[in-house]
């Protein structure tokens, strides 16, 4: 005969492996890596039109990849927008690489939460998974002025605190 004990505690080992599974593809770790160069990387902005990295050229790139449906991606939005508010446009770009399949929800969240910082498409997830081997969400790079990957941020992070972004910008 099963005791009761023994179907609370399968279903409690069952209820944590559906959560990790779950989570597998949504992240709130931090790990910092160096990476690739992205300039000649062309994306689609959420119209379907081709944009290059390389038009930021000259400027250091804040690359946020993120998911709607990934709750700690949808909890830092709000402090990137206030962090491309507070960083000098003739230095500094925030970008989002969004990965949801259709670009027409993204486009209701990102007015519905006042996100007005540039975005583009990665819905085949080609970029993130293929080139810079990412999986796990959100995901930031840091981008030199020539393109260079500086550093590969993994989880979320307080965007809008100048203690943070000042160190991790280098700047004065």
């Amino acid at each position: 005969m099963i005791q009761p004990e023994m179907i609370k505690r399968c279903a409690t080992l069952l209820l944590a492996s559906l959560l990790m599974i779950g989570l597998a593809g949504c992240s709130s770790e931090a790990e910092t890596e160096t990476g690739p160069s992205i300039a000649d990387v062309v994306l689609p902005d959420l119209d379907g039109k081709p944009q290059s990295f390389q038009q930021y050229a000259g400027k250091t790139l804040v690359v946020n990849l993120w998911a709607t449906w990934c709750a700690p991606c949808v909890k830092e939005m709000p402090a990137l927008q206030r962090l491309s508010e507070a960083l000098d446009p003739a230095r500094f770009v925030v970008v989002g690489v969004n990965v949801d399949q259709q670009a027409e929800p993204v486009k209701g969240f990102l007015v519905e939460h006042g996100i007005s910082f540039p975005q583009l498409s990665d819905a085949k997830m080609a970029f993130a998974s293929d080139t810079l081997g990412v999986n796990v969400y959100p995901y930031t790079l840091i981008v030199d002025p020539q393109g260079m990957v500086q550093q590969r941020i993994l989880g979320p992070r307080e965007w809008d605190d100048p203690d943070y972004y000042q160190d991790l910008l280098a700047l004065d």
